[in-house]
């Protein structure tokens, strides 16, 4: 799991690259989704993180803080770019908490190519198949996972619940 610190509203780009190496406070976080903009408009929004951005208010249901403190992320960064600016907007038009990571490819190859294991199918047509449960309802199916210590399909479900609801209407890992 990567950790980030978030800084408060943060005004500009240097702001917080001044603030990415401290240890302190650090929380857990997950891209929920990934933003490219193209570079003209990137480079307005890296310097005007205080702006109001439609792109930020209408991604709102990507940006919450989870019972375990964990935080899903919009991320923001440039068409084919390698640098990213994390956060989450509290119901605002910009990331009121906001973090930067410099060359995130790693990060944004593991968003991109989230693929789900055999154990956590297995999991799932276990539960599936026991029919005890609607499989959409994906509370129920989590605290299922938990009381048959399905760990995968219970973190699947927690931090990877588009692949998980992908899975239960296609098929499709």
């Amino acid at each position: 799991m990567s950790k980030a610190f978030f800084a408060r509203k943060a005004v500009n780009i240097d702001e917080l690259k001044s603030r990415t190496g401290q240890e302190r406070d650090k929380s857990e976080f997950v891209i929920e989704k990934i933003i490219e903009l193209p570079i003209n408009q990137w480079e307005h929004f890296k310097e005007n993180l205080l702006d109001d951005f439609d792109f930020i208010s209408n991604n709102a249901e990507f940006q919450y803080i989870d019972t375990n403190r964990l935080w899903h992320c919009i991320g923001i960064m440039a068409d084919g770019g390698s640098d990213i600016i994390i956060g989450n907007c509290e119901g605002y038009h910009y990331l009121r908490y906001s973090s930067y990571i410099p060359d995130c490819t790693e990060l944004i190859a593991e968003h991109k190519n989230y693929i789900l294991s055999d154990k956590v199918i297995e999991q799932i047509i276990f539960i599936k198949n026991e029919g005890k449960f609607n499989m959409f309802s994906a509370a129920e199916v989590q605290q299922e996972a938990h009381h048959k210590n399905f760990d995968e399909l219970y973190f699947l479900i927690e931090y990877h619940r588009k692949e998980y609801s992908k899975f239960i209407l296609t098929g499709e890992r």
